[in-house]
């Protein structure tokens, strides 16, 4: 994971990347977007947020995970093999709860 300037556009991406075989996601990190994603990391979710935005980094993670199936495929893993990723939820107190989600 690291964040680039794309030269000919002077934007700021988060890029991340599973492989060299496999093509990195990149995510035009706006202001609104950065925000959005250092708020959610201290465990709030503020409710100012558009829902455009929290579509956003869902079709982010979608494409991260349909990156890592690629990943999969390219390096023969074994398909019976389970990831375990932690998801995150911040519950009516504003406390992050973290549950393992495994991903086939």
């Amino acid at each position: 994971m690291k964040f680039e300037l794309d030269n000919d556009t002077q934007k700021i991406y988060l890029t991340v990347g599973f492989s060299n075989d496999i093509p990195p996601v990149r995510l035009h990190l706006q202001l609104i977007r950065f925000e959005f994603i250092s708020r959610v990391a201290e465990g709030t979710l503020p409710g100012s947020f558009s829902r455009e935005c929290y579509e956003d980094i869902l079709a982010f993670k979608s494409r991260l995970l349909k990156r890592l199936e690629d990943r999969r495929k390219v390096e023969n893993d074994d398909e019976d093999t389970l990831l375990t990723l932690n998801l995150l939820k911040v519950n009516e107190k504003g406390i992050v709860e973290s549950k393992p989600l495994e991903v086939f």
